[in-house]
């Protein structure tokens, strides 16, 4: 028979009292092997939990405090305490056999027992806790060092961050959807409510909009793209080569979402476009997998920065977010520095934006995303005064009115030439500008195949270069050094 079994029978048979400590040290003693019942099951020695056991509480201590408050029971009634205080002498123990002339020393330790018990207590909790890790049950969540970012611009979510963890809050109305992004490998903290966990940093990511990958790229990590919804469709020329390459593929997007290849893809997130606590039954399947669902809702921001501030939300998920937050400081700085070059105008070009789509012509309101832009470009428009509203739908009548009056057009939709507007409507040839040739387009940088336009990806983050192009358009003399970058005016 083995000498370690042959330890433990004997032990075993000495007393039953004291059976969880020599599993515990039999088990450090066996190892992790085959055939050790206490390596892998030490945790179902009792029925009950076995945290509550007596034994280990004793080593869950909190070292700064004094010995006699390291245990709510009187430290030395413990079980393990009592082990050096059995009812007959300590110096008769079996397991403390003296040598004949340590006999002898017997008188003087007796008198200082109380002593002799703290210095032993402390020798084997001590020998016990080779290091500070804890186990898996009993650990707390590991320290982290998170480099808190906060959210100045954006209404659609906020960040919260905790010692262990981080809460993502996603807004709209009165719906909010709670993440825990929590570490890798930690037990998710108890006593606080959310709706989906996030594990942080995310490596594999599923996006479902051109405007996503333009805040991850902003962010630096376009490689946790796992699959888009469709490729035809990306600008980034980094991501298009990854998508060659074969680390990115296509997945569908809405309706035509391929579940099956998503789960396959094994992602941490699938990121969708979306309002809150709307839709999400749709990616039940996914949910029940185990993948967290996020519902972006940056395109619902109507100031450039809030939009843009969502890069931030990519920061949290990739703990990036101290590059991210230097990065769109400067942002802010390049924004604020262009608006501040038409603060003083005293004249104001007059614009008009869009074009005609199934009957109506649809325009920003004042309280839009490009209004806000055309507002600090120096820019005004007939419609005007309409504080509350994001989008307007108008009659091709009125803005005929409007059309025949404005310097500038902005934005005609998907047009290349002033012949293709005259193909969809020869009434265009009597706007002011189609005749001025002052007819611009945000649709400069496109993708070979002509169906990703960057002004949809990275322009969501970058309303400072938006906003630059629309001064040169606009007040070309105050920004003479600058070329165009999203825009281009069409001929």
């Amino acid at each position: 028979m083995p000498i370690k079994e042959r330890i433990f029978q004997l032990l075993c048979k000495w007393s039953d009292q004291y059976n969880d400590l020599w599993l515990a040290v039999l088990s450090g003693l066996w190892g992790h092997k085959p055939g050790n019942p206490y390596a892998s099951n030490w945790r179902k020695w009792h029925p009950s939990n076995w945290r509550k056991r007596p034994l280990v509480p004793l080593f869950q201590l909190n070292w700064r405090k004094p010995p006699w408050q390291w245990h709510p029971l009187d430290w030395p009634k413990h079980p393990l305490v009592s082990l050096l205080q059995p009812k007959t002498s300590w110096h008769e123990h079996p397991l403390v056999p003296l040598p004949a002339k340590a006999k002898k020393l017997v008188p003087l330790l007796q008198a200082q027992t109380h002593y002799l018990l703290i210095a032993a207590t402390l020798s084997l909790l001590i020998a016990c806790q080779p290091n500070t890790t804890q186990t898996e049950d009993t650990a707390t969540l590991p320290a982290t060092s998170w480099q808190p970012t906060k959210v100045s611009y954006a209404k659609g979510f906020q960040l919260t961050y905790h010692d262990q963890y981080k809460m993502l809050h996603l807004v709209s109305g009165q719906d909010t959807l709670h993440y825990l992004l929590l570490p890798k490998e930690s037990t998710p903290p108890e006593g606080i409510s959310y709706d989906q966990i996030i594990r942080i940093p995310v490596s594999r990511i599923v996006t479902q909009s051109t405007t996503h990958l333009g805040l991850i790229a902003f962010a630096g990590v376009e490689n946790v793209v796992a699959a888009v919804d469709e490729t035809d469709f990306i600008y980034s020329q980094k991501i298009r080569q990854q998508v060659r390459e074969g680390s990115i593929v296509e997945v569908g997007g809405g309706e035509s979402l391929n579940m099956e290849q998503v789960i396959a893809l094994s992602p941490d997130l699938l990121m969708v476009s979306g309002m809150p606590n709307v839709g999400l039954e749709r990616y039940q399947t996914l949910l029940r997998a185990g993948i967290p669902v996020l519902i972006n809702t940056e395109w619902m921001e109507n100031m450039p920065l809030g939009e843009a501030e969502w890069v931030k939300l990519v920061a949290a998920l990739t703990n990036k977010e101290a590059v991210v937050q230097q990065k769109f400081d400067q942002v802010v700085q390049q924004y604020d520095s262009m608006a501040s070059l038409t603060a003083k105008l005293t004249g104001q070009a007059s614009v008009i934006t869009g074009s005609p789509f199934q009957g109506s012509w649809f325009v920003s309101g004042d309280n839009g995303y490009f209004s806000q832009l055309l507002q600090k470009a120096g820019a005004s428009w007939s419609w005007s005064g309409e504080s509350q509203a994001t989008t307007l739908p108008l009659d091709f009548e009125v803005m005929y009115t409007h059309g025949l009056q404005a310097n500038y057009w902005l934005n005609p939709g998907q047009i290349n030439s002033k012949q293709e507007l005259l193909a969809k409507d020869k009434r265009f040839a009597d706007f002011k500008a189609f005749r001025q040739s002052k007819v611009y387009n945000n649709n400069r940088r496109m993708n070979p195949e002509g169906g990703g336009n960057d002004y949809y990806e990275s322009g969501a983050a970058s309303p400072h270069i938006i906003l630059a192009d629309l001064i040169k358009i606009l007040h070309p003399e105050l920004l003479p050094g600058h070329t165009l970058y999203y825009y281009q005016k069409i001929e």
